[in-house]
């Protein structure tokens, strides 16, 4: 969740105290794990920096134009496709139904769309539109194998699942799609790259196309040598569309596990080119060499005034390294916590995986060594092989679950002392 807050994270005033002015994001510069793990700590951005802040949402919705901006999650797709079959072989047709219309808004909120998520998409279109013909509802399945064509041409109907009806259907809507009233549609890239339309590649290395397509929603994407744009939804209607994609700056972005922004070795034209964007001021990460590793931030704003670099003091190394021979070591700290055992120390420093592992070790022990108490004392009197054995379990169990127990405090201890 920390992550997912910073994913788009914020802001920045000159001075403590001072009142938020306008937004601002923040973007990494490098992909370094270091940077990402101070950033994980951070649980409140926005009174860490100081500034309004633009949550990712916000950002990829000003940077795409779509409303609900999401980053689909092709297995979950994959799922309620299949899902969906599931349902229409037990005759929950409309059941079925709703799962392929969630396919449907998965996609035109996607930011990023490629061939997985189109071809979920066109076989969801295809089973709704099959659906509709066998429920005897034969405009709605025109219209909607109509739009699968118009859309996904490249994703064919597969006529080995469908039986001839639906194909005959598909036949008819192709007829009819070409009926349909077009729209010139031009579209303008910030380099040469190929354009695309719902995976149907309208422009070849070119940074300009004119393409008059049926009248409809499409998703415009851009794709060069270093990377893709974002997805951009377009309504072809009654007037021509204009549409401009920074293909060089989508393609440089990158939203997990925080929005990352590649640019080597000056940032500040790319900084820019995003605080345009989104109209706000950005800054953007970097972890220094060594042997500081303090992290700057490098503020830059949309109007083109100077840049300026500063120390992120929230995002400092909470054990910072000494510089210079003299330089004390980090002092350790002690909880009496510690000296708990069945996994307390471990959950007090946070370490909740071991906390838990020792707890159930040392759980489980106890319940032995309660068990074996209990069956050695019914036999205690008695000079039987059953009272040599249940002793021998029960002084085994002791012992274990005292070495658990001094092995838990002694862990503790120990990460204690190194911290």
């Amino acid at each position: 969740m920390l992550c997912l807050a910073f994913l788009v994270s914020v802001v920045v005033t000159a001075e403590a105290g001072v009142s938020p002015i306008g937004d601002a994001v923040v973007v990494a510069l490098d992909a370094d794990a270091e940077l990402y793990e101070r950033v994980s700590r951070v649980a409140d951005w926005q009174t860490a920096i100081g500034m309004n802040v633009l949550w990712p949402e916000d950002m990829q919705r000003k940077l795409t134009g779509i409303p609900e901006p999401e980053l689909a999650d092709l297995d979950e797709l994959q799922r309620k496709l299949s899902e969906a079959d599931d349902r229409e072989v037990r005759y929950n047709t409309e059941g079925a139904n709703e799962l392929r219309r969630q396919i449907l808004d998965a996609y035109g909120r996607a930011v990023i769309t490629g061939p997985e998520i189109r071809v979920l998409t066109a076989q969801a279109l295809h089973a709704l539109a099959a659906a509709h013909l066998f429920d005897g509802k034969k405009q709605e399945a025109v219209d909607v194998a109509r739009t699968a064509l118009r859309r996904f041409s490249n994703v064919p109907l597969d006529t080995r699942r469908y039986p001839s009806a639906v194909e005959a259907l598909f036949k008819r809507a192709a007829v009819e799609l070409k009926r349909l009233p077009t729209t010139e549609v031009t579209i303008s890239v910030s380099q040469p790259a190929d354009i695309f339309a719902d995976g149907q590649q309208i422009g070849m290395r070119t940074t300009r196309v004119t393409k008059k397509l049926p009248q409809g929603n499409y998703v415009i994407s851009a794709v060069d040598d270093f990377g893709k744009s974002f997805a951009h939804p377009v309504v072809a209607g009654s007037t021509p569309i204009a549409l401009d994609i920074d293909v060089a700056l989508e393609g440089a972005i990158s939203w997990s596990p925080f929005p990352t922004l590649r640019c080597v070795p000056v940032c500040d034209e790319a900084l820019r080119g995003l605080a345009r964007r989104l109209d706000a001021k950005v800054v953007g990460l970097r972890l220094d060499d060594q042997p500081t590793r303090s992290v700057r931030g490098l503020f830059v704003n949309a109007d083109g005034m100077q840049s300026e670099t500063r120390v992120i003091s929230a995002l400092a190394d909470v054990h910072p390294v000494g510089i210079g021979v003299a330089a004390s070591p980090p002092s350790s700290r002690f909880s009496p916590w510690s000296l708990v055992p069945f996994g307390v120390g471990q959950f007090e420093q946070r370490r909740y995986v071991a906390g838990s592992i020792y707890a159930g070790i040392q759980t489980g022990l106890l319940a032995w060594h309660v068990i074996a108490l209990v069956r050695h004392g019914d036999h205690a009197n008695s000079a039987t092989d059953d009272e040599e054995s249940t002793r021998a379990q029960r002084n085994v169990s002791g012992i274990l679950l005292i070495g658990a127990m001094i092995a838990n405090v002694a862990e503790a201890l120990v990460f204690d002392a190194t911290q």
